[in-house]
């Protein structure tokens, strides 16, 4: 029976050994592609983007100047056209008989256009000249023309209208995923994240499974084999080490649709980004310690002290008390870290912790998110997504926290005569 335990024990050690690498590889890329995806959906390139509002407006517009049909439109300003053609006639003799008023050459050369033309005579053929007119301007290749300058004039007002954009870090997406603009990296990226989701995803059920089957077989055998305790030992460090070095909760808040209809056209903005971070215990302590507030530094250093640094201690005194190394059995410390340290740790206070600003965040959003609809008027859609999650890092942290306070228990067995050595 012992010998089946180890083998048992060594073999679902190795289990968790091959998953473990995958684990971290898919969850950091994960982590990673998140990040990317909530870059190139970010509001600032949307809603708050003036290339952005744009590129919507500039679409509706270029479609309703290849909508009008200039030859409706221009028969229904004949009469306005046959206004102004008479007005232009009357100004036009009134002109050239001011210009002759001064000269005797000009008063003849008057003489004479009195004698030949008669002015009423040629405004009553101002409906036929309207309707010549109307006939130039609604030839097809006319009304191409007007359309095209229209749209090219247009194009010239909108290319004064822009803001600058830094675009270097979008680039560096676009290369990383191989895609040529940005709506196909967001394509590839989708892709990525939802496959990465179900990869991490059976991969920490996978972990969690066997590292409780581990201490299941240790335990209910009453093993106190060198061996088991050291598999034990390990499991919870690599539980340690997953949990700490990725993303333990995402915090997620979009706008899913904002749209609204302008001149019978749809004007949207999707899946709108407001804010995103996808961190784990280590990216944290990263960003306090290069803080330039010393204070910042000071809570970096007392996190992954008492996260990380105390509990591997504490395990490391764990195996030295184990295997007696040195006489520790008998020592203050390493009795201090072995059966003292717990409330030290906070290991199970960063899980509550992170636990509850899940829930916190969560209910911010969601109520902050509402009480933006109420403001939004009936004509504008808005939909908001709370997208919030606890991430694979969480849950190995949690299974570590609760697996150590097992181990703890054991380790109290030790010096059990009926225990199997």
């Amino acid at each position: 029976m012992k010998h089946l335990v180890r083998f048992a024990s060594l073999a679902i050690f190795i289990a968790i050994v091959a998953t473990t690498p995958p684990l971290v590889r898919s969850a950091r890329a994960l982590q990673q592609n998140k990040a990317d995806l909530g870059e190139l959906n970010h509001i600032y390139y949307g809603i708050f983007s003036i290339n952005a509002w744009k590129g919507q407006i500039a679409q509706i517009i270029y479609a309703e100047i290849n909508r009008i049909d200039i030859k409706t439109t221009v028969k229904e300003l004949k009469g306005t056209v046959e206004n102004q053609l008479t007005v232009i006639i009357d100004k036009l003799n009134e002109r050239i008989k001011e210009a002759n008023r001064d000269s005797l050459g000009g008063k003849i050369k008057q003489l004479l256009i009195n004698l030949v033309v008669d002015i009423e005579e040629v405004k009553k053929g101002v409906p036929g000249y309207a309707d010549a007119l109307i006939a130039e301007i609604t030839k097809p290749e006319t009304e191409k023309q007007v359309k095209s300058m229209a749209t090219k004039q247009l194009k010239a007002y909108f290319a004064k209208t822009f803001e600058k954009q830094s675009t270097g870090h979008r680039d560096k997406i676009l290369e990383r995923n191989g895609a040529t603009d940005i709506e196909m990296a967001k394509a590839v990226l989708a892709q990525k994240v939802e496959l990465g989701i179900m990869s991490t995803r059976t991969d920490m059920m996978i972990l969690i499974s066997l590292s409780i089957l581990l201490f299941s077989v240790v335990g209910l055998s009453r093993s106190r084999s060198r061996l088991n305790f050291v598999l034990l030992t390990l499991n919870l460090l690599i539980l340690m080490a997953i949990g700490v070095s990725t993303p333990m909760i995402d915090l997620d808040a979009r706008i899913s649709e904002m749209s609204f209809f302008l001149l019978g056209h749809k004007i949207e903005f999707a899946n709108q980004v407001l804010y995103f971070q996808s961190k784990s215990v280590i990216d944290v302590f990263l960003v306090m310690i290069r803080h330039q507030d010393i204070l910042m530094k000071f809570v970096g250093v007392l996190m992954i002290g008492f996260s990380v640094i105390i509990p591997t201690i504490k395990l490391t005194s764990s195996l030295a008390y184990f295997f007696d190394v040195g006489n520790s059995r008998k020592s203050r410390l390493i009795d201090f870290f072995v059966f003292k340290s717990g409330k030290w740790s906070m290991a199970d206070v960063m899980v509550v912790a992170i636990f509850m600003a899940y829930i916190g965040f969560s209910g911010i959003v969601t109520n902050q998110f509402a009480k933006i609809q109420e403001l939004v008027p009936s004509e504008i859609v808005f939909i908001s997504t709370n997208g919030t999650s606890l991430q694979p890092g969480f849950f190995a942290f949690l299974t570590y926290v609760i697996l150590a306070l097992v181990f703890s228990s054991m380790l109290g067995r030790v010096n059990d005569p009926k225990s199997d050595h």
